[in-house]
């Protein structure tokens, strides 16, 4: 009987042991699969734009603050784009970049010095013509996060989760803004821990306390909301 019961006990000390190690390799495997979007360099365009260079895929890009390119590889012709803004609109602040599957996401953020609001769009990477562009609610757009066929984005009081395929939202949150503490004004880079997504607040001199809001990754519920 002592022989049988050892003999369970062993069993289920190898059957917990087997868990943790899928649990660490679940965990392992979202942050290998998770990137975050590069920052552009940035150049003022008085009174308010800005435009930004950066290096991807061995071309050098140029955007002028009202959302025209250039790509340029060694010598060869310069080829034109266009991120489509309004008459009005312009870049401002900054723009985040990656890529995927050959092709050049881009995050940004455009005003027309009333209203401020974000963007994530996937250029061709042969043509550079937009397959898809998504609005990101709100203005203080953050940096993105890849996590394999979607990105992780954010603004203030919003946090969503783009298919990068058809530009559509897997799920969003919106209104998360605090009007009466200025909670989720604007957030860090987030962060993938197993079947958790972790959006934390960026630091503001109004606010002590980081507010964190943590969702079920691929099913989009809210899972807790700390302020």
């Amino acid at each position: 009987m002592t022989r049988v019961l050892a003999v369970l006990l062993r069993r289920n000390e190898i059957a917990q042991l087997f868990v943790l190690l899928l649990l660490l390799t679940n965990a392992a495997t979202a942050q290998q699969s998770s990137q975050a979007f590069s920052v552009a360099r940035s150049f003022p365009e008085p009174p308010d734009a800005a435009s930004f260079e950066f290096s991807s895929g061995g071309f050098q890009y140029r955007i002028a603050g009202n959302g025209r390119g250039h790509r340029r590889l060694n010598n060869e012709k310069d080829l034109a784009f266009s991120l489509r803004l309004a008459l009005h609109d312009y870049l401002t602040h900054k723009l985040y970049y990656a890529e995927y599957k050959g092709d050049l996401l881009l995050i940004g953020e455009v005003s027309d010095s009333d209203y401020g609001m974000g963007f994530i769009a996937r250029l061709d990477g042969a043509t550079l013509r937009m397959k898809w562009k998504r609005v990101i609610n709100g203005f203080n757009v953050g940096q993105g996060l890849l996590d394999g066929a979607y990105a992780y984005v954010t603004g203030i009081g919003f946090v969503g989760k783009v298919n990068l395929k058809s530009g559509a939202y897997a799920w969003r949150h919106e209104d998360l803004y605090g009007h009466k503490n200025s909670a989720f004004n604007a957030f860090e880079l987030p962060e993938v821990e197993g079947d958790v997504v972790i959006f934390r607040e960026a630091a503001h001199y109004l606010r002590k306390k980081i507010a964190v809001i943590r969702v079920q990754r691929h099913k989009g519920k809210i899972i807790s909301i700390i302020t």
